[in-house]
């Protein structure tokens, strides 16, 4: 199975805010954890946790978006994919522009977790500061 569908749907889920398809795609056990350095650092789980995390991510920056560049890897239950996220900060209206690889993995055709890999957190933090 190719995962990249899922991804594609989960994104434009996202991006629309159609809850029911989220809710069919987001695992129960569902977790992501953005690293310190963020300004949206923690642990997010299920799919509040999801909406949480994208409520946190809209409030920090403005002009936010998320293009998928490459998809490098899939192997039985996972997916790699090479992101450039650009924005503005609200705090400090900053623009950044950035590469992330993120590692999907999936249980029962959902997304069960999302492991995000920034080339440069204090980018991101440098950004955000006043």
């Amino acid at each position: 199975m190719s995962f990249k569908p899922v991804f594609e749907r989960f994104m434009a889920a996202t991006r629309t805010g159609d809850k029911a398809t989220l809710a069919e795609l987001v695992h129960p056990e569902f977790e992501l954890i953005e690293p310190t350095g963020v300004p949206y650092e923690g642990t997010f789980r299920g799919l509040d946790g999801w909406r949480k995390l994208a409520r946190a991510v809209i409030e920090a920056w403005d002009e936010f978006k998320v293009e998928p560049i490459s998809f490098p890897g899939e192997s039985a239950d996972s997916l790699v994919v090479n992101l450039r996220l650009s924005g503005r900060s609200r705090k400090t209206g900053r623009h950044f522009s950035m590469s992330v690889l993120e590692l999907w993995t999936f249980r029962d055709g959902k997304v069960i977790s999302i492991a995000p890999h920034y080339f440069d957190t204090h980018l991101l933090a440098k950004i955000d500061t006043p």
